[in-house]
């Protein structure tokens, strides 16, 4: 929306798991049109704050190697969730909490973080989820049979009846879920089986013809065979407070999609995420367009910058220490198994425990090979 311009995206018909990409290509056309100036390969590193006013951020181009601080009246965080901290998620593996990171440092608080959302039909494959591609569509638990290794009907057993089961009770098809394989009565992969070959191949084919194409990547047929699927972190409920319009407790710095919360609660219904995104980013992007114009430019100080940058040097300027790749793995691991859906108190004192020794040890992490910023 821009300037008296009013327009709506709605996304119907295709595969479900598809209309993300199609908002965002609508939405980057339209910023294109508007000649939206923007930096791929951005990474923001930290938040630069003075007076309980944001300033800024600190930030790596990754396509010229370099740092970049960029300083602006205000900022909207819109990194996305942090799913990519567990082992099974269908998240991009950067979604790591670089926005709770940042905000939390910069002093603000965060919420329900516990609430973490599981989508229960993953596609655990390292190839596909490359691609884009972690989901089996949400109907195919409606229409197929989810069973164990014993053959048991998992929607029966654990008396899931509401339909459709895989948008409005997709936590607790999740938990049914990890509890089997948990218990053993998983595949040896740590699965369970959904079957749809009982509506014969013609109409799978006919309705869900992407989805057998990928299962055939896979090199099984999703029309002829049952297939493997498990729970995968999806979505953060928690982050950041924010208003109706989604400014935050520091002056000039704003919220929008994952990086906030609030406006679901505990739980959301499947499909509403991608609505949050769209309502709260308009709504962001309409008032800081006014609020801008009514507030004064903060330089930043360059003390504080050679402050973030000296935080972020820890690391890259060391040449031997522990792998960041390898802590990151062992964290992702750890999340699944202590901290993932079905919790308790001696897990999460072990989590709690091994995650203080992660700090220890990332303090002495390198990157391999080393780099250094300098802002010069």
């Amino acid at each position: 929306r821009a300037q008296g311009f009013h327009g709506y995206v709605i996304c119907a018909g295709g595969p479900a798991s598809a209309r993300g990409s199609e908002l965002t290509r609508a939405l980057r056309n339209r910023a294109d049109a508007l000649a939206v100036r923007s930096q791929p390969g951005f990474q923001a590193v930290d938040l630069i704050v003075d007076k309980g006013r944001v300033t800024g951020v600190l930030g790596f181009d990754a396509e010229a190697q370099k740092p970049v601080f960029v300083e602006s009246k205000s900022i909207v965080l819109a990194t996305g969730g942090a799913g990519g901290i567990y082992a099974k998620t269908d998240n991009d593996p950067r979604n790591t909490g670089d926005g709770y990171a940042m905000a939390y440092r910069a002093g603000l608080k965060l919420r329900d973080m516990e609430f973490v959302q599981f989508y229960p039909l993953g596609i655990d494959d390292e190839k596909l989820k490359a691609e884009g591609i972690g989901l089996f569509p949400p109907n195919l638990a409606d229409v197929g049979e989810i069973r164990n290794a014993k053959g048991e009907d998992l929607l029966e057993k654990h008396n899931l009846r509401v339909r459709p089961v895989a948008i409005k009770a997709r936590d607790l098809l999740s938990r049914a879920i990890f509890l089997e394989i948990q218990a053993g009565r998983g595949t040896e992969n740590d699965a369970v089986l959904i079957d749809v070959t009982h509506l014969g191949a013609e109409f799978v084919e006919q309705n869900f013809a992407g989805m057998r194409d990928r299962c055939l990547r896979l090199g099984c047929d999703l029309a002829r065979e049952r297939v493997e699927v498990a729970p995968t972190a999806h979505f953060n409920m928690g982050g950041i407070r924010i208003n109706r319009d989604g400014a935050t407790n520091l002056d000039g710095l704003f919220a929008a999609g994952e990086d906030a919360s609030g406006v679901h609660g505990a739980n959301r219904l499947g499909g509403n995420g991608v609505a949050e995104s769209t309502v709260y980013g308009a709504r962001v992007g309409d008032f800081v367009a006014q609020w801008v114009g009514a507030v004064k430019h903060s330089e930043a100080h360059r003390e504080q910058i050679a402050e973030a940058q000296a935080t972020a040097n820890r690391f890259l300027e060391r040449w031997g220490g522990e792998n960041p790749f390898e802590l990151r793995g062992e964290l992702g691991r750890l999340m699944w198994e202590k901290v993932g859906i079905v919790r308790e108190g001696g897990n999460l004192a072990q989590a709690i425990a091994a995650i203080a020794e992660f700090g220890k040890r990332v303090e002495q992490a390198a990157t391999p090979g080393g780099r250094h910023f300098n802002l010069g």
